[in-house]
């Protein structure tokens, strides 16, 4: 008997449709009914239906319906693993071919069979890796030949491929995000201290604007205060621009009207608002504007020697129902839509509080209610913004422990069976699912970062080293490392903050060793005018003297080691501990001989 096969250049036709439709960018679901169309379509069908695997609830839910109506009470939507037909195809994770239908016994429809004339049935599983992602169910008014199931176990083969695709893009867009909101954790954490700390507003816009324009991908922008007079009974009080470039021969009355306003001032006016960088506070709303040449709120015009204006998105400051401030940046390569917009009303609330203590207020007279005011409002938003990092990175961890779960069976299976570029995709998605974990972890650690409770005992430093190496020992033996102390105060600091310290900096010498030589670690401390100075000093690589005070930022790594795994947070956790008990960290390196990270702790 000779083994039919499916048509080639229906099949090739009905690859690239499907292909096609799922490399690109509808939504999920919309994409998947394009897909089920197409296989009515194509093969003839009387109605095709996709279903995705819910791994979490061991059910089968449809996702994607084509052709005729399904029966009246649906009792395929929710399909669990085992029921007949389609969960049994899950569960088995093996096709199923019903040349004839018996109505009754195969779909438990009869009637609905009847009336719509359904006479034989095909199911594939979507397969990847032997990962159940769904299934695939068609219902044909004619009989089903061999050569149709093998075109609908080739086209399941491609859905299954893009199903995961889609998968991959999803965990890959969640790390994007969870990265901005820690980025946007960072900008307001760092300007509401500095506020605390200064009482400086220059200072504090400037740490607000550079975070919105990193924020934006924008070229430059400029923060200020909304303040009552001026000819529209309102005006602009600028107090931090960046990304102009100032032209003092082209623009030179300009350019002394800025430098001397800042000068002598700290701020420059502008008392016109009838236009793009004003309609925001007049207005009360946000502004997005992609062609400003001809947007009739261009009103006005630029003075000469302005940077070129290509696209611009203006965000007023609220507190409460009243305008105090804007945000205002420019030049976005390809335009500014609502999501950017959404980027810069999140750091527009830590501005909220800091443009309505000045307005109306003498700054020396009210310093100090400006400042319990800002503790205050630094207080609930830390709290805000821990609860954020906790909703974040927990969220994240249920698809994550999914998809990790899955690829570490994937590895298991298949590994060397699919040839090494399998093998190398296989190991790249483990890595990055692991990444994205310890990512959502770290962020958590560094929201919360372990700040000082009321009536902190001393803490001996000597045991909490002991600890911390505990915890460092397979490491340690790893690296046939070398870790020596010399004896340690008591301080007044949390146990688990100097032991996240201690491990961290540890653990940062012995993963950026030298590999010719073994690595030597050594901690020590030397009391100063009411501080403890901590040292831990190593023989590793080193770096360059210019990348001593990049190394504490989020996110940043030097020239990473294969196999460190680390997330680019860790000094930057190390940072925040030690500025919450109020001291201060720094290192000192030489490239080839080795750093020393040095932390200053008040007694």
């Amino acid at each position: 008997m000779m083994l039919e096969v499916p048509n080639p250049t229906l099949l090739a036709e009905l690859a690239g449709e499907i292909a096609n439709l799922m490399t690109g960018r509808a939504e999920f679901e919309a994409m998947l009914d394009r897909c089920a169309a197409t296989l009515v379509r194509h093969m003839d069908l009387a109605l095709a239906r996709v279903w995705i695997h819910d791994e979490g609830k061991q059910h089968l839910d449809l996702q994607a319906s084509a052709g005729v109506s399904g029966p009246p009470d649906e009792p395929e939507r929710h399909v669990p693993l085992g029921q007949p037909l389609i969960g049994l195809i899950g569960m088995q994770r093996a096709p199923r071919w019903l040349a004839s239908i018996d109505a009754a016994v195969d779909l438990g429809a009869a009637a609905w069979v009847l009336r719509e004339g359904v006479t034989s049935f095909a199911g594939q599983p979507l397969l990847a890796g032997g990962q159940l992602l769904g299934v695939v169910g068609v219902f044909s008014r004619r009989s089903l030949a061999e050569r149709d199931v093998r075109t609908l176990e080739s086209a399941a083969a491609i859905l299954a491929a893009g199903v995961q695709s889609k998968q991959r893009e999803h965990l890959q867009r969640l790390q994007a995000e969870l990265q901005l909101k820690a980025d946007q954790l960072a900008i307001v954490t760092e300007a509401m201290t500095v506020f605390v700390q200064t009482g400086d507003f220059r200072q504090v816009s400037a740490r607000l604007l550079s975070g919105a324009l990193r924020q934006t991908n924008s070229q430059y922008g400029f923060a200020g205060v909304s303040v009552e007079g001026g000819p529209h009974g309102k005006f602009l009080r600028v107090f931090a621009d960046e990304g102009f470039d100032w032209d003092r021969v082209h623009n030179r009355e300009l350019y002394d009207k800025v430098m001397s306003g800042y000068a002598k001032h700290g701020y420059i006016d502008f008392p016109s608002l009838d236009n793009l960088f004003g309609r925001p506070i007049t207005e009360q709303k946000a502004l997005i504007s992609n062609d400003p040449l001809n947007d009739p709120r261009a009103s006005g015009r630029r003075p000469k020697g302005h940077p070129p204006l290509h696209c611009f998105l203006g965000v007023p400051v609220f507190m409460g129902n009243e305008v105090v401030g804007t945000f205002g940046v420019a030049n976005r390569p390809g335009g500014y839509t609502g999501e950017e917009q959404k980027r810069i009303e999140l750091i527009s609330q830590a501005a909220s509080v800091i443009y309505a203590s000045y307005r109306g207020r003498g700054r020396e007279r009210h310093l100090e209610q400006r400042r319990s005011e800002a503790e205050e409002q630094l207080r609930k938003s830390m709290e805000e913004l821990q609860h954020l990092a906790y909703v974040v990175s927990h969220e994240l961890q249920e698809p994550v422990g999914k998809i990790k779960s899955y690829l570490n069976l994937l590895a298991v299976r298949y590994t060397g069976r699919l040839g090494p570029d399998a093998d190398e995709f296989i190991h790249t998605c483990v890595s990055s699912a692991d990444a994205v974990s310890r990512m959502g972890d770290d962020l958590w650690t560094y929201a919360r970062a372990f700040r000082p409770e009321p009536g902190n005992t001393a803490t001996g430093a000597d045991r909490v080293l002991a600890t911390a190496l505990d915890g460092l020992r397979q490491l340690i033996q790893e690296t046939e490392a070398e870790v020596t102390s010399d004896a340690l105060p008591a301080i007044s600091m949390r146990e688990d903050a100097l032991a996240y310290l201690f491990q961290a900096l540890i653990r940062n010498a012995l993963q950026y060793c030298r590999v010719e030589e073994r690595p030597r670690v050594h901690v020590s401390a030397t009391r100063g005018d009411g501080t403890w100075t901590f040292s831990v000093r190593d023989n590793g690589r080193g770096f360059e003297k210019l990348f001593s005070r990049d190394i504490f930022r989020l996110f940043s790594r030097l020239g990473e080691r294969p196999g460190t795994g680390g997330t680019g947070m860790g000094l930057a956790i190390c940072k925040r501990i030690v500025e919450q008990h109020g001291g201060s960290i720094w290192a000192d390196s030489q490239p080839g001989v080795g750093s020393t990270f040095y932390f200053l702790i008040p007694t």
